[in-house]
Order: C-alpha cells, then sequence, then structure tokens
C-alpha cells in the first residue's frame, strides 16, 4: 500500500513535470477524465468530472456539445444512492449518474461552475467503442468540433480512423 502511494506520487510528479500544454478541458463518459486532471496537476475545466453516462449519450452530448452546455439539468427520481440528472429534452435527452456527489444540487453547481472554464480550442474527448457503439458512431464522433479525439477500441477495423 505504501509502496503503491509512492510510486503514483512520483508518476504524478513525472507527468506534471513533463507536461507543457497549459490548461485544457478534458471531456469523459467516466471518471478518466478527473483521474487525468489530478495526474497533470490542473484545474477542472470539464463539467464532466464525478460523473457518467452511457457512451450513446456521451457521443450525442460531444457531436453537440454548444447545445447541451446550454441546457439546464434537471434531477430525475432514481433508485440509485447518488444523484441522477437529465439534459436536453425528448429524443436529445441525455442522462448524467452523479455517482461521485452527495446531492444533486452540489453535482448541478459543479457542472453549471465548470461548464464555464471550457476552454472551447483545447478540447480533448476520450470515448470507448462499449455498449452498442458503431463505427457510424466513431464515424460521426470525428466530425466533432473539438480539437482532439481518443477512443478506445480493440476492434482494428478503427485503425484507419483519425481518432
Amino acid at each position: 500500500m505504501i509502496i503503491s502511494k509512492l510510486y503514483n506520487k512520483i508518476r504524478c510528479i513525472w507527468i506534471q513535470k513533463n507536461y507543457h500544454n497549459g490548461d485544457i478541458t478534458i471531456l469523459a463518459p467516466n471518471c478518466v477524465g478527473g483521474v487525468l486532471y489530478h495526474w497533470l496537476g490542473l484545474k477542472f475545466n470539464s463539467p464532466t468530472i464525478n460523473l457518467w453516462m452511457y457512451p450513446k449519450d456521451f457521443y450525442k452530448f460531444v457531436i453537440n456539445l454548444d447545445y447541451y452546455l446550454s441546457q439546464d439539468i434537471i434531477e430525475l427520481a432514481s433508485n440509485r444512492d447518488y444523484p441522477v440528472g437529465r439534459i436536453g429534452n425528448g429524443s436529445s435527452e441525455i442522462t448524467l449518474y452523479f455517482q461521485h456527489y452527495k446531492s444533486f444540487e452540489q453535482a448541478k453547481s459543479k457542472w453549471y461552475e465548470r461548464r464555464k472554464r471550457i476552454i472551447k480550442d483545447k478540447i480533448y474527448v476520450i470515448a470507448t467503442d462499449r455498449d452498442g457503439i458503431t463505427a457510424d458512431d466513431i464515424r460521426l464522433l470525428s466530425t466533432a468540433n473539438v480539437h482532439k479525439i481518443v477512443v478506445f477500441t480493440a476492434k482494428e477495423e478503427y485503425l484507419n480512423y483519425s481518432s
């Protein structure tokens, strides 16, 4: 346990020392964005910190980023032990699972605070091809108006994509 903590501390120091890109926005469908912000020693410039979304919802979010960032968050009734919300309406609705927040008000406040910090010309997207994501979804994601997209996949057929 002590060795693991020491290793993590050394890794973070090394990453921060070798990182020279300044502040960025990381959009991710899960906690990986927050982990990267910690490793880099950066301020959270993303509303997607401490929450998760299903991949289909995340792709919709990134592709229509300006629309979703302009929407109010509505609390959803849930049997989960953390708050759940939605943005958008009808077929454009996206569900946000605020897994690391104690209350909906706290989650909503952080979402609004961090969406103001987005650095539009330095948005990095981290995505996956899991849970029903198709080649067409990835092709559509690659049209998003962001700086860089990384899609984690085990499918060789996706190697020709720019993401």
